[in-house]
């Protein structure tokens, strides 16, 4: 938990550095204010929060006020100050009200652009002495970061000798050998020194992703798009000869967003990490600049800022600020990882790429050197160019590629790119006799999730009456904008009084997240039980929309519509004889022929299809009619906290439709059925209170409309007994191998279909573009795989317009490893357990889920089936919620993976003799052993009383298998049609002997499966 509340405190302190900035650089926030110095003591006190050092920790909570240093206060003084009024109301002041609404012209213009720079050609370093062992040598000892300056007036400085009129002079202290650069200011006389190591030549700090720019600043008549030499993109290439590894990066788009050298040093480093890992670094010295933080993700997504942008000093080592507590510290994070990795040095010089080669050599024992350089077009006024390299030595590297990987670096000044991009030609020249050869590119780019939106989302965390005297106070009129923030903070103070907060709950009441299938269907079960019930939905109401959300159907089974049936009256029924249509099986259309495959072990047993729209409208209704109170376009904000005092209660944040927000205070426990996406999760994750991995498909999907056939044309199949099976009452699947079309019939008579295959590649979506190569590639894929399925789909431009131009949908499984947190929340349905669809039960298993709630809320909190008030209290609450999890994660992570094995299985072996045999063999022995053998299919469908539970039908589903396996051998080598005439005289011993006795293990009633 501490750790939790350290990556939390961490990423607090780099937003409000951020802020810091972005107030400033509009002239917003003055360097003498005291909210400035309260912000970067706030950052500071965050920043400090790392567990890893007793030191850290109590420094951290020396400056936060705590006494005893303990986890809890930690937990509680984090949050108290991160809902620090003065913070979040001058932030949502100046970056909402203020300049949302605020004419340009009324702002304050950008300070003065900096000193034009041009790059200086780098400068090797003396080797370490010889005598040093060769774990701590540092054979490539380099540095790049110094730049000349170059300006039409004549240069001053303080030292006249080292004054020359019209030329430029680089001032070396032979001492120490340090460098800095000296330049001159537009608006000045005054010769000034900026820092040189981890800058951009314009300084330019954080403004926000560039889809969401927060600052409203005056702009310049004519924006450039930066660019490499000779028009080049931004790219990071990797080379790799003998034990040798060469990175260079060209990044000038992205030093024109954010700082320069250091987050090129910083993507770098995070070339070649793993997927979903990120790499922060963090230089801070005692000087005027401040901190300098960079980040970069494994796909080079960056961003940085740094304190003070404008601060000035003598020299760079001043600038920078090398003391004693001077550190770089690295921090590598990853969403899987229990907690982050840091090393920490002290600062070696206050030269980045001498710093981090330092650190490489220390932390890592990796030696290497780096250069970094950024070249400024006076003229254009815009970076020129922004470039560096990497070089490392692999474990078990000679002296003869140290020798010559030295003499390459010696001789890089003079370096020709022949015709090569420039990232290329400096690879290929640092590897030079060495054979290196290319292994990876990719392209930085500047990201951030910054916004205006989001930034207002902080003052969520304050109470209205704060909010209301923060906005009638003078100083902050003053310092903010003057007499212009008075007509705002008066239209604001009207606003505020509408709405702003709210308070929900007491004892018999509950809030659900999300109106979708799964939380419809918990409302009319609570409702039913005499909770008073508030329903919160992200959308608008669905019922008032012709046409809207996913059309795809959806399959219904007995072990999910269970959970209506317990809800008695005529609920079931309306839904099964006005909203369903039967589906007793798949239709197999293989290249061959059509096979029709029951998925009972007769008639009695089969699915239903239904439309995921109608069904959702209908159990609305029902939760309406019993008195649930409604709430649409109420979008569930991540800033929500679930951290709040008692076991009961929490502080919930909407952003509603028309852009206000809103924040309600929850007396009564919270139910997430808020689906795949589900904002409530991501909340609780950052609060430390669950984990969760989202694995991706690289296939995706995409719908495919069949219309109604004509009379005598429907395309129905052959059952296994020879009878006819109507095409309107089954699954058909074109199994295809990587790729394979479905459709499911609509009450209409109609069908909708969903076609499935990779999103890269030449037979993907990626190919099958909306264009007439696209199209015609497009064609040709359907008349080669589905010339059957063209005329049930209108024809085949039919097909070919709906593959190319419908949305691809994403496939993916969702698991989290807890959903309860005391009798504050549970998470239900999609929002814990999404799942991929190709055993029809994401619905299903979400509906079990409100029939297990049912069964325990009635035992916990409950009397006689109806709401106890005094049985409604946290510690009941935390229990009923911890059984439910108990009870329903370990069938949830079951049916996740046997959704995925179905895939497989509905792609690759359905069009496969064996499997035809074993499945009709299957059939036979489940019609003949009724109590002792039922399909997995069977289970899971029509499974969920009598102890079979998704886990358990899984874990018997592996000793069938083997069975089937166990009588293929004897019988190998038939055809389908040859099953039915097969002994199957071995199958009642091997079920005895290996089936049955798990059965009793697990406590099993078979005769409990049934439609």
């Amino acid at each position: 938990m501490l750790e939790q509340t350290a990556l939390i405190a961490h990423n607090a302190a780099f937003d409000i550095r951020m802020l810091v900035n972005d107030l400033q650089r509009c002239g917003l926030l003055s360097c003498g204010d005291r909210l400035r110095q309260h912000l970067f003591c706030s950052a500071e006190a965050f920043g400090a929060l790392r567990p890893s050092s007793p030191r850290d920790l109590t420094t951290a909570c020396y400056l936060l006020g705590i006494t005893d240093g303990g986890p809890g206060s930690v937990w509680r003084t984090v949050h108290s100050a991160l809902a620090d009024a003065v913070l979040t109301a001058k932030v949502v002041i100046a970056m909402t009200s203020i300049l949302q609404d605020a004419p340009p012209s009324k702002l304050p213009p950008p300070p003065p652009l900096p000193c034009r720079l041009r790059r200086r050609a780098p400068q090797a370093a003396e080797d370490e002495s010889d005598s040093q062992s060769r774990k701590r040598r540092l054979p490539l000892s380099f540095s790049g970061e110094y730049v000349w300056v170059e300006e039409p007036a004549p240069l001053q400085c303080r030292k006249k000798k080292y004054q020359k009129k019209g030329q430029f002079q680089i001032i070396t202290k032979s001492r120490k050998k340090r460098h800095f650069a000296l330049s001159l200011c537009r608006a000045a006389t005054r010769t000034r020194v900026i820092q040189c190591a981890g800058l951009v030549a314009q300084p330019v700090v954080h403004r926000g992703s560039e889809s969401h720019r927060y600052v409203v600043a005056e702009k310049p008549q004519q924006r450039y798009r930066a660019a490499a030499p000779d028009g080049e993109p931004d790219r990071l290439v990797r080379y790799l000869g003998g034990n040798v590894s060469v990175r260079a990066i060209s990044a000038t788009d992205l030093v024109q967003k954010v700082t320069g050298r250091s987050l090129m040093a910083t993507a770098l480093l995070a070339n070649g990490r793993d997927e979903g890992e990120s790499l922060q670094m963090r230089i801070q010295g005692a000087g005027p600049i401040g901190t300098i933080i960079t980040e970069a993700s494994s796909a080079l997504t960056c961003r940085g800022m740094v304190g003070y942008p404008s601060a000035d000093a003598a020299s760079v080592p001043e600038l920078v600020g090398m003391s004693q507590a001077a550190t770089l510290r690295l921090t590598r994070t990853h969403p899987f990882w229990k907690r982050p990795y840091t090393g920490t040095i002290a600062l070696r010089c206050g030269e980045i790429a001498e710093d981090v080669v330092q650190y490489l050599a220390m932390s890592e024992q990796t030696p290497a050197s780096m250069g970094l350089s950024v070249e400024w077009d006076a003229e254009a006024g815009r970076v020129k160019s922004a470039e560096g390299w990497l070089v490392t030595l692999l474990p078990g590297w000679e002296e003869t590629e140290v020798a010559v990987v030295e003499t390459n670096i010696k001789t890089f000044p003079n370096m020709d790119s022949n015709g090569s991009s420039r990232p290329d030609a400096i690879c290929q020249h640092m590897m030079r006799e060495l054979r290196g050869e290319f292994q990876a590119e990719q392209t930085p780019t500047f990201s951030c999730k910054c916004s205006k939106s989001r930034l207002a989302t902080a003052v969520m965390m304050l109470g209205k009456e704060e909010v209301l005297n923060i906005l009638k106070n003078e100083d902050l009129r003053a310092a903010v904008i003057g007499s212009d923030l008075k007509r705002l903070a008066e239209e604001d103070l009207a606003a505020a009084k509408d709405g702003w907060e709210t308070s929900v709950g007491g004892q018999g009441h509950v809030i659900i997240i999300g109106a979708g299938l799964v939380g419809s269907l918990c409302a009319v079960v609570l409702l039913q039980k005499g909770f008073k019930v508030h329903l919160y939905e992200r959308y608008q109401d669905i019922r008032s929309i012709p046409s809207a959300g996913r059309s795809i159907n959806l399959s219904v089974t007995s072990r999910g519509l269970r959970a209506i049936k317990a809800l008695g009256g005529t609920l079931y029924d309306d839904i099964i004889s006005n909203l369903t249509t039967k589906v007793m099986g798949r239709i197999i259309h293989t290249d061959e022929k059509v096979i029709f495959q029951r998925y009972g072990k007769d008639d009695t047993e089969h699915n239903y299809s239904v439309s995921r729209l109608d069904l959702n409208k209908f159990l609305l209704n029902a939760a309406a009619d019993a008195g649930a109170d409604l709430h649409f376009d109420h979008a569930l904000l991540e800033s929500s906290d679930f951290l709040t005092e008692g076991s009961v209660g929490s502080c919930l944040h909407f952003k509603q439709g028309g852009g206000s927000f809103l924040k309600v205070h929850a007396d009564c426990p919270v139910v997430a059925c808020d689906g795949a996406g589900s904002r409530v999760r991501y909340a609780l994750r950052r609060c430390g209170l669950t984990e969760f991995t989202e694995d991706l498909l690289t296939r995706g999907y995409k719908e495919v409309l069949f219309p109604k056939p004509e009379v005598g044309k429907e395309f129905g199949a052959t059952g296994e007994h020879g009878e006819a099976c109507d095409g309107r009452l089954g699954l058909h699947i074109w199994p295809r191998g990587d790729h394979m079309l479905m459709a499911l019939a609509n009450r209409d008579g109609s069908f909708t279909g969903t076609i499935y295959m990779d999103n890269e590649g030449e037979e993907a979506f990626a190919a099958f573009t909306d264009t007439p190569e696209g199209r015609a590639k497009c064609s040709q894929f359907c008349e080669k795989y589905y010339s059957d399925a063209i005329p049930h789909v209108g024809g085949l431009d039919s097909l070919v317009n709906q593959i190319v131009r419908n949305p691809t949908g994403i496939l993916g499984t969702v698991r989290a490893t807890k959903w309860a947190s005391q009798g504050k929340v549970l998470l239900i349905g999609d929002s814990c357990h999404a799942m991929v669809p190709f055993f029809g039960q994401g619905c299903n298993c979400g509906f079990e889920d409100t029939l297990w709630l049912n069964k325990l809320i009635d035992q916990y909190c409950c009397d006689g089936g109806k709401v106890s008030v005094e049985k409604c209290t946290g510690e009941n609450f935390a229990a009923c919620f911890a059984a439910v999890e108990a009870e329903r994660k370990p069938s949830a992570d079951a049916i996740c993976e046997m959704a995925l094995e179905n895939f497989l299985e509905m792609r690759d072996k359905t069009g496969d003799v064996k499997f035809q045999v074993l499945k009709k063999v299957e059939n036979r022995l489940e019609n003949m052993f009724p109590d002792k053998f039922r399909s997995r299919y069977a289970m899971v469908c029509y499974g969920g009383e009598g102890n079979v539970s998704y886990a358990n039908a899984k874990d018997l589903g592996v000793v069938q298998a083997s069975i089937l396996e166990k009588l293929w051998e004897t019988f190998g080598g038939i055809s389908a049609e040859q099953v039915n005439s097969i002994e199957l005289g071995d199958a009642e011993a091997l079920i005895d002997r290996l089936l049955v006795p798990k059965q009793k293990e697990l406590g099993i009633d078979l005769s409990t499966v049934k439609h």
